[in-house]
């Protein structure tokens, strides 16, 4: 049900078009937001969600990296840029964070 799937995040085999082991989950409302990177030499995906937090996972681990980062609004938009930065969109603001 659409309720059960809250929060989650799948990672898909693009060739096979099946999902790769078990949905991440962590948020506690819709994820708006999704983004792939590497940061810190690490691949990552970095989401957001309409509980206004940005969670950066560890794709080789399906686990969190560092603690969620909190926003005043929901996040509609994330990326990462090629130096590892966090760019969030979030209400009508937008943020760029470094790398801790």
């Amino acid at each position: 049900s659409p309720a059960a799937m809250m929060g989650m995040v799948r990672v898909w085999d693009l060739a096979t078009g099946r999902p790769v082991g078990e949905p991440i989950t962590g948020h506690t409302d819709r994820v708006l937001a999704v983004a792939t990177g590497v940061v810190e030499s690490r691949l990552v995906a970095v989401t957001g969600s309409d509980n206004k937090t940005v969670r950066v996972w560890d794709l080789a681990t399906s686990q969190q990296v560092g603690p969620e980062l909190v926003f005043p609004a929901a996040v509609h938009a994330v990326a990462v840029t090629s130096d590892g930065r966090l760019v969030v969109g979030f209400g009508c603001e937008v943020a760029v964070l470094a790398p801790s």
